[in-house]
């Protein structure tokens, strides 16, 4: 019922908080001031989340505040401004969207509810964006150098947020199988030097028989000081490949480089990110353009 063209102030707030929830509308700001140059876009302070979902902490993981992570996920964007409580009456949300494709970007879904062309959505780009500062981008660059001395290099992410998920999955589930062949394929296998990080020791795992595991060839990201979140979102975002189990924390360095992702469930619905390579456990493949 809106049209873009119409507004000015755009305050929006997801209706859950996990960084991947954020980090897949992370696009839409500045989409919507270059389709509307006008158009001023507001996302939420954590005290305004905390205080309009009191239920916020259901998306709690490994001690992150979940209110929080709007902060992570848009600092330094230049497309962005904050509202807190009192400042507006009327708050727009991820509910504000129009369906129609069944694996389709959930930003795509929120454009064409306010009457974004068709012909528009289809040639957009709504990966996920991220903003890094100088000095981010420093403290990443001498953590690649230290350890690759700036050669190629890949990133694995084997754990979720999701308890039942967060484990070693079954080799024998297609997506896994699908994924190892792709890896294969592309000779990752091999020597190819990677950051990681997993909730379970991956030397004791098939993963060990899949890449040659050594200390100089797979650094654990959960090793290197004063490598916090978004430093290792830099890392990820400068790597040829990252390979995981489908996470909305990969999901947020999507534009920057090939994804391979192993998914849990049948099709990836609104968490669809273009141009990723999603296995899927029936042992289709799902790319979204």
């Amino acid at each position: 019922p809106y049209d873009y063209n119409n507004i000015e102030l755009f305050p929006f707030t997801r209706c859950c908080f996990s960084i991947g929830d954020w980090g897949i509308v992370s696009a839409l700001p500045r989409i919507l001031k270059e389709l509307n140059p006008n158009l001023q876009f507001y996302i939420p302070t954590p005290n305004w989340i905390s205080n309009v979902f009191p239920n916020v902490n259901g998306w709690k993981y490994q001690g992150i505040d979940p209110a929080k992570s709007v902060e992570l996920v848009f600092a330094n964007n230049p497309y962005v401004q904050y509202f807190d409580t009192g400042n507006f009456t009327t708050v727009f949300s991820d509910h504000d969207r129009c369906n129609r494709f069944g694996n389709e970007p959930l930003a795509k879904r929120i454009l064409r509810y306010f009457g974004v062309d068709e012909q528009v959505i289809s040639k957009l780009d709504v990966r996920p964006e991220l903003y890094f500062t100088e000095e981010e981008q420093l403290i990443g660059n001498h953590i690649i150098n230290q350890y690759t001395n700036n050669n190629q290099y890949g990133c694995i992410l084997l754990a979720s947020r999701l308890e039942h998920l967060n484990n070693c999955w079954d080799i024998n589930i297609p997506s896994i199988q699908n994924l190892l062949v792709e890896i294969r394929k592309l000779s990752l296998d091999k020597d190819f030097k990677f950051f990681y990080y997993s909730s379970f020791d991956i030397t004791k795992t098939y993963w060990a028989d899949v890449f040659n595991i050594t200390e100089h060839n797979f650094i654990n990201f959960a090793n290197i000081k004063d490598c916090p979140l978004r430093i290792q979102w830099y890392i990820k975002s400068k790597a040829a490949y990252n390979i995981s189990y489908q996470s909305g924390f990969n999901d947020c360095v999507s534009r920057y480089s090939k994804h391979l992702i192993a998914t849990h469930r049948e099709g990836t619905g609104e968490t669809t990110c273009q141009y990723v390579k999603y296995f899927q456990p029936d042992g289709s493949i799902i790319i979204n353009t």
